[in-house]
């Protein structure tokens, strides 16, 4: 009878012990991601901040530069072939810029949506990476993330 109580007892210690154990690498686990995330999140708005400072929009006509014209009137006016010819280089810079932009502003939303999807919070990460997706169609891994919590969604 002794017997069965110290085994009981220690039987209850392990699982106890064990239960607590998972618990404790699930937790550390996640406090890591976190801190990934964090630092992903911390990365990319560096980046967003580098590229807009590097990125500077020119006016379309030099008279909207000097504000003698207003933008509506602008935009009837027709630019002389060497306007055209000095503004079509910023343009085309600030463009891919924007591109690139878009596609760090995609992968800042697909992280929070996948920090979101491991908290369980499916609705924010579905809406986060239908904005990443919207940001960037070619970001695979929001495609992914979004047909995956959809699925889970509809369960």
């Amino acid at each position: 009878m002794k017997t069965f109580s110290i085994m009981g007892v220690l039987v209850g210690f392990i699982f106890i012990y064990s239960w607590a154990l998972v618990f404790s690498v699930v937790h550390h686990t996640q406090k890591r991601i976190d801190e990934a995330v964090a630092q992903e999140q911390t990365r990319c708005e560096q980046r967003m901040v580098a590229l807009k400072a590097r990125c500077s929009v020119q006016p379309l006509t030099p008279q909207l530069a000097q504000g003698t014209v207003q933008p509506e009137e602008a935009a009837t006016q027709v630019p002389s072939p060497d306007e055209t010819a000095q503004e079509t280089a910023p343009t085309a810079t600030a463009v891919a810029s924007v591109a690139f932009e878009a596609q760090a502003a995609s992968r800042a939303k697909y992280v929070a949506g996948l920090n979101s999807f491991n908290h369980d919070d499916y609705v924010t990460a579905r809406q986060l990476w239908l904005e990443s997706v919207q940001l960037d169609p070619t970001n695979v891994q929001a495609q992914l993330g979004l047909s995956k919590v959809e699925d889970l969604l509809k369960e």
